[in-house]
């Protein structure tokens, strides 16, 4: 507080300024209150409230793309040959279950090892057809609709949001293209391809195709080959979100920053820069734990 101390004429006044630091307390989406108390006197003294916000700064990930960096190059892995395509069937969506190709979750994909998010381990994903993966949640929408979600507190737990948008499969909405991923042969990576999506609402834009990588080193990572002819890149939501508090990256977000919004052709990497622990257990998921695991 400056000045800590000094004498003021009765007919004066002075401007006492506070700092208050942060270093010591824990980021959150919640307001912080308090009470500065100020003596003035040997008997008196007054009492100013205080509120004020910690803004998020997640230090857990690094963020790097294409544009800035020529050490992670955009090489688009394309599996709509190699890999397995989503069915029908394999969608749910229990609020709305009429909506399940338009707001649908597929049911869960094996990772195919131990994989470290946020330093909790999973070993399956639930793809969202709105552009959105959860470890966690096998609903990846609002009440059965899309919605627009923010970061932090997006309300679903443990996600990867490589393109969140109203997007559809239902080609009685619209919809277009597949879904497909693929486990590589020796359990290092999973690669899940959004293959020429349509945009609700725009039926004339069916080559949105993007993808998601997660490696064995604990790597996310985020391709985008085609964007389509509309503007939807422009309204996407993306980023990383482990919880409804802080552990969250938000890298694009309608608009905002203007300088990462998503374009063909990009490559965006988050990478954990906390010590990952795995504990034993069933590693290689054959359903026993042996020493393969």
């Amino acid at each position: 507080m400056i000045p800590e101390n000094g004498t003021i004429d009765a007919s004066a006044y002075v401007d006492v300024n506070v700092n208050i630091g942060s270093q010591l307390l824990n980021d959150t989406t919640c307001n912080y209150k308090g009470i500065i108390k100020i003596d003035h006197g040997s008997w008196d003294y007054f009492q100013v409230p205080v509120f004020f916000e910690v803004l998020c700064t997640d230090t857990d990930y690094a963020t790097y793309n294409s544009d800035d960096s020529s050490t992670i190059p955009f090489e688009w892995i394309d599996i709509t040959q190699i890999g397995v395509q989503l069915e029908s069937s394999d969608f749910h969506n229990s609020a709305r279950p009429i909506g399940a190709l338009d707001d649908g979750t597929s049911h869960s994909i094996p990772i195919g090892f131990p994989f470290n998010f946020y330093n909790d381990v999973f070993y399956s994903v639930y793809i969202g057809i709105n552009g959105a993966l959860s470890f966690v949640s096998d609903e990846i929408n609002v009440n059965g609709y899309f919605a627009n979600l923010s970061l932090p507190s997006p309300g679903i737990e443990a996600l990867l949001l490589p393109f969140w948008n109203d997007l559809t499969i239902d080609p009685d909405m619209y919809g277009n293209g597949a879904i497909y991923y693929y486990n590589s042969p020796g359990n290092d990576s999973l690669v899940i391809e959004y293959c020429h999506i349509g945009g609700f609402g725009q039926q004339y834009d069916t080559l949105i195709t993007f993808e998601v990588i997660l490696t064995s080193d604990h790597r996310i990572t985020y391709q985008y080959l085609d964007l389509g002819i509309g503007d939807l890149a422009n309204t996407a939501l993306v980023g990383i979100s482990r919880d409804e508090g802080c552990r969250m990256v938000n890298y694009f977000d309608e608009g905002i920053p203007p300088s990462n919004i998503p374009h063909d052709l990009l490559r965006i990497d988050f990478v954990p820069l906390y010590t990952v622990t795995i504990l034993a257990g069933d590693v290689n998921t054959s359903g026993n734990i042996d020493i393969d695991d």
